[in-house]
């Protein structure tokens, strides 16, 4: 941590407005850069590249953003895979 800094309070609540699930990690210390730790640097931890052969086909992405309801609750009867 850098001198002077303090470090920041939790939050109580976390308003999710959009995810992106993959089976893997994506990036390096992502705790770190969401905020669930202490992070001051961000250039020093970059994110590895992921090979094309790991990557998610968009043409699989299922746009959840008609399933939500306006308290942000989603209604989705997910099918079978």
């Amino acid at each position: 941590m850098a001198r002077g800094q303090a470090p920041a309070e939790p939050a109580e609540e976390y308003l999710l407005s959009a995810a992106i699930l993959h089976g893997g990690a994506r990036a390096h210390r992502w705790e770190d850069k969401a905020g669930f730790s202490f992070l001051f640097e961000y250039d020093s931890v970059p994110t590895a590249a992921v090979p094309g052969n790991l990557a998610l086909d968009r043409n699989t992405i299922i746009d959840l953003t008609d399933r939500m309801a306006p308290d942000g609750t989603l209604r989705w009867d997910v099918p079978e895979s």
